[in-house]
């Protein structure tokens, strides 16, 4: 026991407060399954380009990368494709990156909800930043260029047990090579991370490891192109310039703190939300600090009823005496 009096409402507001956190958790991860499925089903039925215009499209990202010296994906897929082991290792990390995106929300929004906000608004803006591209800009992928003399293997359907999916909810377009998303999402993913545990800069250790794994990884696989991934990584970035521009990520000391104030009797427990603004707290005669952003040590000192500002009934303190006749 620490001392304080509580009343029968303050039960109430713990259990309101962690219903109200659960259902957040599932309306969020309800939203991020439907977003993703959404997009990827109406990017399957809906941008169907021309086969000659993604393999032409193709061929141009070749010679770019060529003349940049950036071709080292064929020469990357060979150097492990003869280690069933890095094979199967890779195929599914490419497969199940949705599975550690989910996990790193989830916990994101457990540990820091105005972090995980922050991050949920540069995942909605980045989706709807690359939706359209996959119209504007078909793109074959390398596991489709053999007959043009580029020998990649499709790693998925050769040496794997489960080839890219192309029909259903998660359906996956042939030619949507660029931007990589399997990329701008992990950029996403490693950015929960972070949020979730910053302690010892845990997830930023673990969300750069995710992240250079899946750059290697849509290149072994023969899913995309170097510039693929640079354009994954631009698309977030516009995404982050899209919102900080504007002033839409707040810090999170923005967000109103509750301090909660003792009651002798255990008639309620009052609680009081400090503004945003810093201010300087005020002390009027009586010696009594008044409530405002910067609670006193006085405020922070155990329970003592003579010592501590109480509420009574018509919000008047106890030791007030009587009232004075009108």
């Amino acid at each position: 026991m620490d001392g304080r009096a509580r009343g029968p409402g303050a039960g109430w507001t713990i259990v309101r407060a962690k219903r109200h956190g659960f259902w957040t958790l599932i309306t969020r991860m309800v939203a991020l399954f439907l977003i993703l499925g959404v997009y990827s089903w109406f990017r399957k039925m809906y941008f169907q380009p021309d086969p000659s215009v993604a393999f032409a499209n193709a061929l141009d990202i070749i010679r770019w990368q060529d003349r940049l010296g950036l071709n080292i994906e064929l020469d990357l897929q060979r150097r492990v494709i003869d280690d069933p082991f890095l094979v199967d290792l890779f195929n599914e990390h490419y497969r199940k990156f949705k599975i550690v995106l989910f996990a790193a929300a989830a916990l994101a929004l457990l540990r820091d909800r105005a972090g995980f906000t922050r991050v949920w608004r540069l995942f909605l803006v980045t989706t709807a930043i690359a939706f359209p591209m996959y119209a504007l800009y078909p793109l074959a992928p390398p596991r489709f260029m053999g007959p043009y003399g580029f020998p990649f293997v499709d790693t998925l359907a050769v040496l794997g047990s489960e080839p890219n999916a192309t029909s259903g909810l998660h359906a996956a377009n042939q030619f949507a090579a660029m931007p990589s998303m399997h990329i701008g999402w992990t950029v996403i993913t490693a950015l929960w991370m972070v949020v979730a545990l910053p302690r010892w800069r845990l997830g930023t250790v673990l969300g750069a490891i995710h992240l250079s794994v899946m750059c290697v990884t849509v290149m072994v696989t023969g899913n995309h192109f170097v510039l693929d991934i640079v354009g994954g990584f631009a698309v977030v970035g516009v995404a982050w310039v899209a919102l900080a521009l504007p002033g839409w990520f707040a810090s999170p000391g923005d967000a109103p703190a509750v301090t909660e104030l003792p009651v002798p009797g255990g008639v309620a427990l009052a609680t009081v939300t400090t503004p945003p603004t810093p201010a300087t707290p005020v002390a009027p005669a009586g010696g009594i600090v008044s409530i405002g952003p910067v609670v006193s040590e006085r405020m922070a000192e155990p329970y003592a009823p003579a010592a501590t500002l109480s509420i009574g009934a018509g919000g008047r303190r106890p030791d007030a005496g009587p009232r004075r006749p009108r």
